[in-house]
């Protein structure tokens, strides 16, 4: 994946949004790859500003590639000509985001945009830097998360995000990936769903867990948010 990083890039500061599928204390492992990424779900309405400006940056960089592409053709003959043109043939748009849908699989008014950074960088003396998202509570003024924090699904957050444009050679993708430098806790889930999302209300009579030794209130196993179930 060819990514142009001449010039300063833009960034964006999301609204806030539902976090689906964080990885965002640790890194996710895919292909000998290491990264840190989530995915925002955003209503359209409060969207629509910063998906027009990651469209404007598609658009201006998918015609720049598009240009060069062309003038790559020029001169060419035989097996080459053929391989570039193929190339220019298969240029589609490449955009972060994507419609979200309910369980009838229509559009459900909001849109899940995804981001993501690279967990480490080789300079060219080979020299490996270790990189994380700076994670920032919402007190007044927002302060960096210095502790330990499990970010789950369901959590509410702001996302920072530089517009990278990126040109994918094996695929033709061209526009723009958001590269995430920080992100917001505005409201934490951790640790699983709650009683309250089950429909689970206390009972005069019942079962009080309060009072069992520490071994017997273990964590379970396997515990499930709500953006982020398994499937049976």
């Amino acid at each position: 994946m060819a990514v142009a990083t001449k010039q300063k890039l833009a960034r964006i500061t999301t609204p806030r949004g539902v976090a689906v599928y964080p990885k965002l204390t640790t890194p996710d492992e895919y292909k000998g790859k290491s990264s840190y990424s989530t995915g925002i779900r955003i209503t359209d309405e409060a969207c629509a500003a910063i998906k027009a400006q990651i469209d404007a940056a598609a658009a201006a960089y998918f015609s720049e590639k598009e240009v060069e592409l062309k003038a790559a053709i020029v001169g060419l003959k035989g097996a080459p000509l053929v391989a570039a043109k193929q190339k220019l043939a298969a240029l589609t748009l490449h955009l972060p985001y994507k419609p979200d849908y309910d369980d009838a699989g229509e559009p459900n008014g909001s849109t899940i945009f995804k981001v993501k950074m690279n967990s480490s960088w080789k300079k060219p003396d080979g020299t490996v830097i270790e990189m994380k998202p700076t994670l920032f509570d919402a007190a007044t003024p927002p302060a960096v998360i210095t502790q330990p924090i499990d970010v789950w699904g369901g959590s509410v957050i702001k996302v920072n995000a530089e517009l990278l444009p990126v040109y994918i050679d094996s695929s033709g993708g061209c526009g723009i990936s958001l590269r995430m430098k920080g992100v917001q806790i505005i409201e934490l889930r951790s640790g699983g769903v709650s009683a309250e999302s089950m429909g689970f209300d206390g009972e005069d009579d019942g079962f009080d867990a309060g009072g069992l030794p520490d071994a017997a209130a273990a964590k379970p196993a396997v515990s499930l948010s709500d953006d982020d179930a398994l499937a049976f």
